[in-house]
């Protein structure tokens, strides 16, 4: 039984309008970008933005020559990791475990990132509502007790899952992301 003409354009209309609020509504993903994690959040990002979100990782805020970009400059990394806390919606964060080979500082500017976002929304200077936290099996319990101690203080507030290849976490985020326009629009 083919829909009514009424329905096909409120269904129409409906579409359009959660594209336009996709293409609205500011993602930040957060992550380690030590190269051997840098691959996956670069293909998450195009997975959400392939599927019309406005997803974006710190560097994509960076709009210094290719040539300053490949210099390394600490300052910058830190300007543009707040430029993303502040100008996001909605906030992803990858903590990632240290792999042999990785350096053991894998998940310190991602866990640095996050008490950022919390010690902002504390103050009341940004809204840390829509927060969902990627930590990869086996590194809850040896984070440190100050990053797993925010982390359980937020159970209630923030979604914090755990995954074993950054590919698991494509749909969870997408549908997280879903469900935070849904109730950002009442959409």
């Amino acid at each position: 039984m083919p829909f009514s003409k009424e329905s096909v354009d409120y269904f129409a209309q409906r579409n359009k309008q959660l594209v336009s609020l996709k293409q609205k509504t500011k993602i930040g993903i957060f992550g380690s970008f030590c190269e051997s994690r840098k691959t996956g959040l670069l293909a998450f990002k195009k997975y959400l933005c392939d599927d019309g979100y406005h997803a974006r990782i710190s560097e994509d805020l960076d709009k210094r020559s290719e040539h300053e970009r490949k210099k390394k400059d600490p300052t910058c990394d830190r300007k543009f990791s707040e430029k993303l806390i502040k100008d996001s919606d909605i906030h992803i964060f990858v903590l990632p475990r240290e792999h042999e080979g990785e350096p053991s500082n894998l998940a310190q500017s991602v866990s640095m990132e996050i008490e950022r976002l919390n010690t902002l929304d504390e103050c009341g200077k940004k809204s840390a509502k829509y927060v969902v936290i990627f930590s990869e099996t086996g590194l809850m319990g040896t984070m440190g007790g100050v990053c797993e101690g925010l982390l359980a203080s937020k159970k209630d507030d923030w979604s914090v899952r755990e995954f074993e290849d950054i590919q698991e976490i494509f749909r969870p985020a997408r549908q997280f992301c879903l469900n935070c326009i849904q109730e950002m629009y009442s959409y």
